[in-house]
């Protein structure tokens, strides 16, 4: 089932809690139930899926569970031998003057496919039937309203489909930079013409800088070495405590440890109609801090 079909299901299913069931008056239905006495037909004044209103001497208290046989009226030539029958567990609700209003408890599945099929059976067929018009009408309001309300959700799932997309190839851009940085920071001068020369922070910042051309903005790079607890910073600002703290070697004082920490500030291509940043509600991603460390070591 496509993205589109399950979001239409959940919206109508949704909308239907709030919108009541249809009720048929003057049925051709009525129900019998038990009262002490020999059962007696109570006529059916009106019926809906969830619920009837019976005619009725006897007031029951609101809450009582009563067992109903809803059972169809023969017409004119008929025998009672086809007609149908329905046996529900109801419960009171409520009482007037001339009857009682019931529930149905509907314990499974199967007991509501059977009320929907005596329904539409008994009841729906004997009732009058609005005008073609009126129904076709009806059926393009209604999906009008399914439209407006499916609208909002779907382009609020593309603008969170771009947005994540891109707050992913920020995250991998960021990564490679890095990485990047700290091959050039080991290696530039094991391969740089003419002698062993150390590359420089502002030189490492570059080339982090240049792979990340592609996205906007200017990330924050860090360039560190540790060498058996003596920090040099390169470029940006170290320490050796904190959240960003420079490792040092486990192998000290053999090797040193040089690392390149790039901070990069994703802001989202659509920041989206439903965003209230004051008040800390987005529609899609927020701005994301994203810091991605490489680690590599040097040879003394």
């Amino acid at each position: 089932m496509g993205i589109l079909d399950w979001l239409k299901q959940a919206l109508r299913k949704w909308a239907a809690r709030f919108e009541p069931a249809p009720r048929y008056e003057s049925p051709r239905i009525v129900a019998h139930y038990w009262d002490g006495g020999a059962p007696k037909e109570h006529q059916v004044r009106d019926i809906s899926l969830t619920g009837a209103y019976l005619y009725a001497t006897e007031h029951w208290c609101s809450g009582t569970i009563i067992e109903v046989a809803l059972q169809e009226l023969a017409g004119p030539g008929e025998t009672t031998l086809g007609v149908s029958v329905l046996c529900l567990r109801c419960k009171v609700v409520r009482h007037g003057p001339d009857g009682i209003g019931i529930t149905f408890m509907l314990r499974t599945k199967e007991e509501l496919k059977a009320l929907k099929q005596f329904m539409s059976g008994t009841v729906a067929s004997a009732s009058p039937h609005p005008e073609p018009a009126k129904c076709r009408a009806a059926e393009q309001g209604q999906s009008l309203v399914e439209y407006a309300f499916m609208v909002p959700f779907l382009v609020l799932l593309i603008v969170n489909c771009v947005n994540f997309g891109a707050f992913i190839y920020d995250w991998i851009e960021v990564a490679n930079a890095a990485r990047a940085g700290v091959q050039y920071a080991v290696l530039s001068g094991a391969s740089a013409p003419g002698g062993l020369t150390q590359a420089s922070g502002a030189a490492i910042a570059a080339v982090i800088t240049n792979d990340m051309k592609s996205l906007p903005g200017t990330p924050t790079v860090a360039v560190c070495e540790n060498n058996n607890g003596v920090l040099t910073p390169l470029s940006g600002t170290c320490s050796l405590t904190g959240s960003l703290a420079v490792p040092a070697d486990p192998e000290a004082p053999l090797y040193i440890l040089a690392t390149v920490d790039v901070t990069y500030t994703y802001v989202p291509l659509t920041k989206g109609a439903l965003s209230f940043p004051k008040l800390g509600i987005h529609a899609t991603i927020p701005p994301t801090s994203i810091h991605r460390r490489a680690e590599m070591r040097v040879i003394q």
